[in-house]
Protein backbone atom coordinates (compact mmCIF):
# COMPACT_ATOMS: atom_id res chain seq x y z
CA UNK A 1 0.00 0.00 0.00
CA UNK A 2 1.32 2.07 -1.23
CA UNK A 3 1.42 21.33 13.17
CA UNK A 4 0.63 20.93 16.12
CA UNK A 5 -0.75 19.94 19.28
CA UNK A 6 -4.42 19.78 19.62
CA UNK A 7 -7.15 19.28 22.16
CA UNK A 8 -6.73 15.63 23.71
CA UNK A 9 -8.80 13.62 25.55
CA UNK A 10 -8.00 14.50 29.40
CA UNK A 11 -6.33 11.91 31.44
CA UNK A 12 -8.08 10.62 34.15
CA UNK A 13 -7.08 11.31 37.57
CA UNK A 14 -7.58 7.79 38.73
CA UNK A 15 -4.00 6.03 36.75
CA UNK A 16 -5.82 2.74 36.24
CA UNK A 17 -8.14 4.24 33.79
CA UNK A 18 -6.77 6.13 31.16
CA UNK A 19 -8.43 7.71 27.24
CA UNK A 20 -8.35 4.15 26.07
CA UNK A 21 -11.12 2.83 27.57
CA UNK A 22 -14.65 2.42 27.16
CA UNK A 23 -17.69 1.91 28.95
CA UNK A 24 -19.22 -1.94 29.29
CA UNK A 25 -22.09 -2.43 31.58
CA UNK A 26 -21.48 0.85 33.65
CA UNK A 27 -18.02 0.13 33.92
CA UNK A 28 -15.09 1.96 32.75
CA UNK A 29 -12.79 -0.51 30.92
CA UNK A 30 -9.06 0.15 30.37
CA UNK A 31 -8.40 -1.31 26.80
CA UNK A 32 -4.68 -2.29 26.87
CA UNK A 33 -5.59 -4.15 23.87
CA UNK A 34 -8.49 -2.36 22.27
CA UNK A 35 -10.71 -4.14 20.06
CA UNK A 36 -11.19 -2.02 16.47
CA UNK A 37 -14.56 -1.22 17.62
CA UNK A 38 -12.95 0.09 21.02
CA UNK A 39 -10.07 2.32 19.11
CA UNK A 40 -12.11 3.51 16.63
CA UNK A 41 -14.34 5.15 19.46
CA UNK A 42 -11.27 6.57 21.57
CA UNK A 43 -9.89 7.73 18.25
CA UNK A 44 -13.80 10.11 17.91
CA UNK A 45 -12.90 12.10 20.60
CA UNK A 46 -10.65 13.97 18.52
CA UNK A 47 -11.60 16.26 15.74
CA UNK A 48 -11.67 14.73 12.06
CA UNK A 49 -12.52 16.89 8.53
CA UNK A 50 -14.01 13.99 6.66
CA UNK A 51 -12.32 13.75 2.47
CA UNK A 52 -12.66 10.69 1.94
CA UNK A 53 -15.22 7.13 2.21
CA UNK A 54 -13.42 4.54 4.26
CA UNK A 55 -12.68 1.29 4.39
CA UNK A 56 -10.78 1.37 0.96
CA UNK A 57 -10.47 -2.40 -0.37
CA UNK A 58 -7.96 -4.62 0.65
CA UNK A 59 -7.76 -6.44 -2.82
CA UNK A 60 -6.05 -9.61 -3.96
CA UNK A 61 -3.70 -9.87 -6.72
CA UNK A 62 -3.99 -13.52 -7.81
CA UNK A 63 -1.71 -13.49 -10.57
CA UNK A 64 1.38 -11.62 -8.86
CA UNK A 65 0.29 -14.36 -6.26
CA UNK A 66 0.76 -17.60 -8.21
CA UNK A 67 3.68 -16.19 -9.72
CA UNK A 68 5.81 -15.94 -6.37
CA UNK A 69 3.66 -18.34 -5.06
CA UNK A 70 2.60 -16.99 -1.78
CA UNK A 71 -0.83 -14.46 -1.44
CA UNK A 72 -0.23 -10.78 -1.97
CA UNK A 73 -2.87 -8.31 -1.40
CA UNK A 74 -2.97 -4.27 -2.00
CA UNK A 75 -4.68 -1.85 -0.13
CA UNK A 76 -6.23 0.75 -2.18
CA UNK A 77 -5.18 3.76 -0.18
CA UNK A 78 -4.57 4.90 -4.13
CA UNK A 79 -8.60 5.60 -4.30
CA UNK A 80 -8.78 7.80 -1.49
CA UNK A 81 -9.32 11.62 -2.86
CA UNK A 82 -9.11 14.11 -3.38
CA UNK A 83 -6.35 15.90 -5.98
CA UNK A 84 -6.04 12.57 -7.32
CA UNK A 85 -6.09 10.73 -4.45
CA UNK A 86 -3.33 9.16 -2.04
CA UNK A 87 -2.78 8.00 1.89
CA UNK A 88 -1.62 11.53 3.00
CA UNK A 89 -5.71 12.63 3.04
CA UNK A 90 -6.22 10.18 6.34
CA UNK A 91 -3.45 12.12 8.20
CA UNK A 92 -4.91 15.39 6.94
CA UNK A 93 -8.47 14.83 7.77
CA UNK A 94 -6.97 15.48 11.41
CA UNK A 95 -4.33 18.15 10.74
CA UNK A 96 -7.29 20.39 8.60
CA UNK A 97 -9.74 19.92 11.11
CA UNK A 98 -7.37 21.18 13.89
CA UNK A 99 -6.19 24.15 11.57
CA UNK A 100 -9.88 25.27 11.24
CA UNK A 101 -10.93 25.17 14.92
CA UNK A 102 -7.90 27.16 15.59
CA UNK A 103 -9.42 29.54 13.04
CA UNK A 104 -6.21 29.25 10.46
CA UNK A 105 -6.63 30.91 6.99
CA UNK A 106 -3.32 29.78 5.43
CA UNK A 107 -1.69 26.41 5.59
CA UNK A 108 1.57 25.49 5.10
CA UNK A 109 3.36 22.31 3.98
CA UNK A 110 6.89 21.07 2.33
CA UNK A 111 7.90 18.10 0.28
CA UNK A 112 10.51 17.37 -2.30
CA UNK A 113 9.66 18.77 -6.07
CA UNK A 114 6.93 15.98 -7.27
CA UNK A 115 5.89 15.42 -3.59
CA UNK A 116 1.88 13.71 -3.78
CA UNK A 117 2.10 14.58 -0.32
CA UNK A 118 2.16 18.56 -1.07
CA UNK A 119 -0.19 18.49 -3.86
CA UNK A 120 -2.83 16.26 -1.99
CA UNK A 121 -2.55 18.97 0.93
CA UNK A 122 -3.35 21.73 -1.76
CA UNK A 123 -6.55 20.24 -2.90
CA UNK A 124 -7.70 19.03 0.78
CA UNK A 125 -6.81 22.59 1.51
CA UNK A 126 -9.05 24.41 -0.87
CA UNK A 127 -11.48 21.86 -0.37
CA UNK A 128 -12.26 23.11 2.88
CA UNK A 129 -11.70 26.59 2.51
CA UNK A 130 -7.80 27.27 3.38
CA UNK A 131 -5.27 28.94 1.12
CA UNK A 132 -2.39 26.69 1.11
CA UNK A 133 1.31 27.07 0.83
CA UNK A 134 3.99 24.78 -0.41
CA UNK A 135 7.67 24.72 0.43
CA UNK A 136 10.45 23.15 -2.26
CA UNK A 137 14.25 23.59 -1.40
CA UNK A 138 15.25 23.68 -5.44
CA UNK A 139 15.28 26.64 -7.84
CA UNK A 140 11.70 26.63 -9.55
CA UNK A 141 11.77 24.39 -12.87
CA UNK A 142 11.70 26.59 -16.15
CA UNK A 143 8.85 24.32 -17.13
CA UNK A 144 5.87 22.87 -14.03
CA UNK A 145 5.66 19.41 -14.63
CA UNK A 146 3.01 16.60 -13.18
CA UNK A 147 2.25 17.43 -9.16
CA UNK A 148 3.66 21.05 -9.58
CA UNK A 149 1.57 21.75 -12.82
CA UNK A 150 -1.62 20.09 -10.48
CA UNK A 151 -0.27 22.27 -7.40
CA UNK A 152 -0.93 25.62 -9.79
CA UNK A 153 -3.88 24.81 -11.12
CA UNK A 154 -4.92 24.13 -7.58
CA UNK A 155 -4.41 27.44 -6.84
CA UNK A 156 -1.29 26.82 -4.46
CA UNK A 157 1.29 29.39 -3.48
CA UNK A 158 4.34 27.86 -4.41
CA UNK A 159 7.75 28.51 -2.88
CA UNK A 160 10.78 27.95 -4.32
CA UNK A 161 14.02 28.12 -2.01
CA UNK A 162 17.37 26.52 -2.43
CA UNK A 163 18.44 25.16 0.57
CA UNK A 164 20.87 22.44 0.02
CA UNK A 165 20.33 20.73 2.99
CA UNK A 166 17.49 17.92 4.53
CA UNK A 167 16.07 14.92 2.43
CA UNK A 168 20.11 13.81 1.83
CA UNK A 169 20.71 11.74 5.03
CA UNK A 170 22.42 14.91 6.77
CA UNK A 171 20.32 16.54 9.19
CA UNK A 172 17.13 14.52 11.08
CA UNK A 173 13.70 14.87 10.00
CA UNK A 174 13.02 16.76 13.50
CA UNK A 175 15.39 19.55 12.87
CA UNK A 176 14.55 19.84 9.12
CA UNK A 177 10.99 20.43 9.96
CA UNK A 178 11.96 23.02 12.82
CA UNK A 179 14.42 24.95 10.03
CA UNK A 180 11.28 25.16 7.66
CA UNK A 181 8.60 26.27 10.39
CA UNK A 182 11.12 28.89 10.95
CA UNK A 183 11.49 29.90 6.66
CA UNK A 184 8.03 29.55 5.98
CA UNK A 185 7.01 31.84 9.24
CA UNK A 186 9.18 34.52 8.05
CA UNK A 187 7.70 34.09 4.17
CA UNK A 188 4.01 33.30 4.82
CA UNK A 189 3.13 35.22 7.83
CA UNK A 190 0.71 33.22 10.67
CA UNK A 191 0.04 29.92 9.13
CA UNK A 192 -0.70 26.60 10.35
CA UNK A 193 1.93 24.24 9.38
CA UNK A 194 1.97 20.57 8.53
CA UNK A 195 5.64 18.54 8.76
CA UNK A 196 6.98 16.60 5.53
CA UNK A 197 4.27 13.63 4.96
CA UNK A 198 2.19 14.88 7.72
CA UNK A 199 4.98 13.99 10.12
CA UNK A 200 3.21 14.52 13.47
CA UNK A 201 0.99 12.46 16.25
CA UNK A 202 -1.94 13.99 15.11
CA UNK A 203 -1.96 13.49 11.38
CA UNK A 204 -0.53 9.97 12.20
CA UNK A 205 -4.07 9.25 13.87
CA UNK A 206 -5.60 8.69 10.04
CA UNK A 207 -3.03 5.33 10.44
CA UNK A 208 -4.37 4.18 13.75
CA UNK A 209 -7.38 4.36 12.31
CA UNK A 210 -5.90 2.18 9.15
CA UNK A 211 -4.36 -0.25 11.15
CA UNK A 212 -7.41 -0.86 12.88
CA UNK A 213 -9.18 -1.05 9.25
CA UNK A 214 -6.78 -3.45 8.10
CA UNK A 215 -6.95 -5.84 10.85
CA UNK A 216 -10.35 -6.05 10.61
CA UNK A 217 -10.21 -6.76 7.07
CA UNK A 218 -7.77 -9.20 7.15
CA UNK A 219 -9.73 -11.28 9.60
CA UNK A 220 -12.55 -11.20 7.82
CA UNK A 221 -10.70 -12.64 4.96
CA UNK A 222 -8.90 -14.82 6.78
CA UNK A 223 -5.41 -13.92 6.82
CA UNK A 224 -3.57 -14.27 10.07
CA UNK A 225 0.35 -13.95 10.58
CA UNK A 226 0.58 -11.80 7.70
CA UNK A 227 3.11 -8.88 6.68
CA UNK A 228 2.04 -5.60 6.10
CA UNK A 229 4.86 -3.75 3.47
CA UNK A 230 4.82 -0.09 3.46
CA UNK A 231 7.15 2.75 2.49
CA UNK A 232 8.37 4.84 4.44
CA UNK A 233 9.87 8.32 3.03
CA UNK A 234 8.20 10.74 6.38
CA UNK A 235 7.70 7.70 8.36
CA UNK A 236 4.40 9.03 9.62
CA UNK A 237 2.24 5.74 8.07
CA UNK A 238 4.83 4.07 9.59
CA UNK A 239 4.65 5.05 12.96
CA UNK A 240 0.91 5.48 12.47
CA UNK A 241 0.55 1.44 11.75
CA UNK A 242 3.56 0.66 14.58
CA UNK A 243 0.67 2.09 17.20
CA UNK A 244 -2.42 1.01 15.64
CA UNK A 245 -1.66 -2.50 15.46
CA UNK A 246 -0.02 -2.49 18.61
CA UNK A 247 -3.38 -1.02 20.11
CA UNK A 248 -5.51 -3.75 18.80
CA UNK A 249 -3.19 -6.75 19.13
CA UNK A 250 -2.97 -7.66 15.75
CA UNK A 251 -1.24 -11.12 14.54
CA UNK A 252 -0.43 -8.87 11.29
CA UNK A 253 3.54 -8.28 11.13
CA UNK A 254 4.63 -4.98 10.30
CA UNK A 255 7.66 -4.45 7.52
CA UNK A 256 8.57 -1.11 6.54
CA UNK A 257 10.95 0.34 3.59
CA UNK A 258 12.86 3.41 3.85
CA UNK A 259 12.83 4.97 0.14
CA UNK A 260 15.96 6.81 0.01
CA UNK A 261 18.03 7.11 3.47
CA UNK A 262 16.34 10.48 3.14
CA UNK A 263 16.87 11.52 7.51
CA UNK A 264 19.55 11.27 10.08
CA UNK A 265 18.68 8.70 12.67
CA UNK A 266 15.43 7.99 11.42
CA UNK A 267 14.35 4.95 13.28
CA UNK A 268 14.80 6.83 16.14
CA UNK A 269 12.33 8.98 14.69
CA UNK A 270 9.53 6.85 14.14
CA UNK A 271 10.62 5.33 17.08
CA UNK A 272 9.64 8.27 19.12
CA UNK A 273 6.38 9.20 17.03
CA UNK A 274 4.93 6.22 17.46
CA UNK A 275 5.77 6.25 21.24
CA UNK A 276 4.12 9.61 21.32
CA UNK A 277 0.93 8.71 19.27
CA UNK A 278 0.28 5.67 22.02
CA UNK A 279 1.21 8.06 24.87
CA UNK A 280 -1.61 10.84 23.27
CA UNK A 281 -4.18 8.10 23.07
CA UNK A 282 -3.65 7.10 26.86
CA UNK A 283 -1.27 3.20 26.16
CA UNK A 284 1.96 4.85 27.52
CA UNK A 285 4.36 2.03 25.14
CA UNK A 286 7.65 3.12 24.49
CA UNK A 287 8.95 1.76 21.37
CA UNK A 288 12.52 2.04 20.42
CA UNK A 289 14.73 2.37 17.22
CA UNK A 290 15.00 -2.00 17.40
CA UNK A 291 11.28 -1.86 17.55
CA UNK A 292 11.28 -0.07 14.04
CA UNK A 293 10.34 -2.68 11.45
Amino acid sequence: MYAMPAHFPRRSANPQFSPLSVWRNGFQVPCMAASPPDLLLVLGKFPRRPLAQYPTPLEALPNLSKELGRELYIKRDDEIGPGSGGNKTRKLEYLLADALQRRARKVVTFGGLQSNHARITAAAARQVGLEPHLFFFTPRPSILTGNLLLNEVLGAQMHFIPFGGGGDGSMTLESTIRLVRMVSLARVGPHYFIPVGGHSWLGCLGYVAAAAEIDTQAKEMGIENGYLVVAAGSGGTLAGLMAGLKLVGSSLHLIGIDVGRLWKNFPNSIACLASEICARLGYHHQFTPQDVP
